[in-house]
C-alpha cells in the first residue's frame, strides 16, 4: 500500500476525505492537530509535517496565502539534502507496507517535494 496525500483549499471538505481515507486503509496514527471549535471531529493533519511545510514555503520566500516560485527539482532538498533522515524527522516509516494518509492543504503547493519523500 502506498500512502495516500489528501491535498486541496482550505475548507473544502479535506478533513473529511483524511478521516474516511484513514478508516479504509487502517493507516496508523500519527500525532494529530488537536480539533477546535472550527474542526470539531479534527483536522487529520500532523503539526509536524505542517511546520516542515511552512518552513519548505517560508525558505522559499512565501507562505500558504502568498505561494512563492519553487524550483521543484531542488526544493527542500538544500535544507534536507538525506530524504531518508528528512522521513524520520517527520514520523514516517519508509516501509512500503504502512500505509500513511497526510493532509495538509499546503500539499497542493508542495506536492513535487512530497512526491520525493514518498
Amino acid at each position: 500500500m502506498r500512502s495516500v496525500i489528501v491535498t486541496g483549499m482550505h475548507r473544502s471538505g479535506t478533513s473529511l476525505v483524511a478521516g474516511i481515507m484513514k478508516r479504509l486503509v487502517s493507516a496508523p496514527d500519527m500525532d494529530q492537530l488537536e480539533s477546535d471549535a472550527a474542526n470539531p471531529k479534527g483536522y487529520h493533519e500532523s503539526p509536524l509535517i505542517l511546520r516542515y511545510n511552512e518552513d519548505l514555503l517560508a525558505e522559499s520566500g512565501g507562505s500558504w496565502s502568498a505561494p512563492p516560485h519553487i524550483a521543484y527539482d531542488r526544493a527542500g532538498i538544500a535544507s534536507h539534502p538525506d530524504l531518508e533522515q528528512t522521513r524520520q524527522l517527520l514520523g514516517l516509516n519508509s516501509n512500503a507496507e504502512t500505509p500513511y494518509v497526510l493532509k495538509d492543504p499546503r500539499f497542493s503547493l508542495l506536492l513535487p517535494v512530497w512526491d520525493r519523500l514518498l
